[in-house]
């Protein structure tokens, strides 16, 4: 099973440099990160640099920019490295592509198997609480809730709508996931929710963004403000409890996650953090 989804957008299909973010090349030919490496080296804030990223330059970032260019630039020599041993015809010991050990491969990988088991029980956990909170704001398949039409002009007319879909099979603890990096992770790694429902003969995307709170288990990340329908209230107040099978399933897209990235990347990103503060929560 491959992991979060996205029917909507077609940003997945590539890579992009996790230093600048520019999806024409990856982090180890990257054309910017060295230079400015070099300069923050110095002590010199290279705010002339041309990379896209140019939240770097604001003040605040200056630690993450300095943190992330130097990783770049031990990626960019790495590689550079790698590639005069091959010429040269030396063999590179094989290492753990997840944790980085010499001793093992990520087939026994004892850290990705603890990675992997924490995020099981970190989507259960998630699981259990967006139920809740989709039950309790009538998001379920065949439940009636208010929508609205926006408008710019006046409040925008109102409908009585049927939900007649939810993406309830791919919807996981990143759903939750929120971060502040406009990075491979923001872009590729957060699983949207999208609900679509029936008024008037007319099948549509609905907005839920308005629903979204601070203690909410889902991101703004995650939904889209952009429909032309928006959730107002909920019409109905049942719903059948979830069954455990949806509870406890979705494992096997953890182990594609920690196949394709290293821990180190998963820590740099946040998705770490996200996963055990999810995986402690009480049930």
């Amino acid at each position: 099973m491959r992991a979060f989804t996205n029917s909507g957008s077609s940003r997945r299909s590539s890579s992009s440099c996790s230093y600048c973010g520019e999806s024409e090349h990856r982090v180890t030919d990257c054309p910017y990160a060295e230079k400015d490496w070099a300069s923050l080296q110095g002590g010199i804030i290279p705010l002339n640099t041309t990379t896209p990223r140019a939240w770097y330059k604001n003040p605040k970032y200056w630690s993450d920019w300095y943190s992330r260019a130097e990783k770049a630039a031990a990626s960019i020599e790495t590689a550079r490295q790698r590639a005069t041993q091959k010429r040269k015809g030396s063999t590179t010991p094989r290492t753990c592509g997840f944790c980085g050990s010499a001793d093992h491969t990520r087939r026994n990988c004892a850290k990705m198997a603890a990675f992997v088991a924490k995020c099981e029980k970190a989507n259960e956990n998630w699981r259990r609480e967006a139920y809740k909170w989709l039950v309790d704001n009538g998001l379920y398949i065949g439940s009636a809730i208010q929508i609205q039409e926006k408008s710019w002009k006046d409040e925008g007319e109102k409908h009585i709508a049927l939900i007649t879909s939810i993406n309830l099979d791919d919807i996981n603890v990143m759903t939750a996931f929120n971060t502040r990096w406009h990075s491979d992770a923001a872009t590729n790694y957060v699983q949207p929710i999208e609900v679509v429902a029936t008024f008037n003969g007319h099948t549509k995307p609905i907005s839920i963004s308005d629903l979204i709170k601070s203690d909410s288990p889902v991101s703004h990340r995650a939904t889209s403000c952009y429909n032309i329908y928006s959730y107002v209230r909920k019409l109905t107040s049942t719903a059948t409890p979830p069954s455990e099978d949806w509870i406890t399933s979705y494992k096997s897209a953890w182990t594609w996650l920690a196949k394709r990235k290293s821990y180190e990347w998963l820590e740099d990103n946040k998705i770490v953090e996200h996963i055990e503060t999810w995986a402690a929560k009480a049930q």
